[in-house]
């Protein structure tokens, strides 16, 4: 009796873990996850040495906690952190009206309305010279 309740939950493992689902987007994830977490790393190894300025100049002690939620947060990065380039992207996308100059849907439909005219001048040109 007790062998076969202890096989029960390796039984649900096995079968989450065969899921078809997790075998086809497990490794994508994994791949996604390591890469942002490869990004952190770099965004604190390249940030480091302007908040250690920063606190120097300011004379300021610090801890390292500190020294890495200070690049974490810096205003202006020599590598943003993931969390800091999708905050930018989000405000330009939802902080501005559609027609400002300094949205990004502003200057996608610039982008798509070039692009489209290209393509109608193109689709112009070679429909007559046949």
């Amino acid at each position: 009796m007790t062998s076969s309740a202890l096989a029960l939950p390796v039984a649900k493992s096995r079968a989450l873990r065969e899921h078809p689902l997790v075998v086809r987007y497990a490794p994508i994830i994994t791949i996604v996850l390591a890469l942002i977490l490869i990004w952190y790393v770099a965004a604190v190894l390249m940030n480091i040495s302007l908040v250690r300025d920063a606190f120097e100049r300011e004379e300021t002690p610090y801890t390292t906690s500190e020294l890495i939620a200070g690049t974490m947060s810096a205003e202006r990065p020599l590598l943003p952190a993931p969390h800091q380039v999708i905050s930018a992207f989000a405000d330009s996308v939802f902080g501005y009206a559609p027609n400002a100059p300094r949205s990004l849907v502003y200057h996608s439909a610039v982008t798509l309305s070039a692009t489209l005219l290209g393509f109608c001048w193109v689709r112009c040109l070679a429909s007559g010279s046949r």
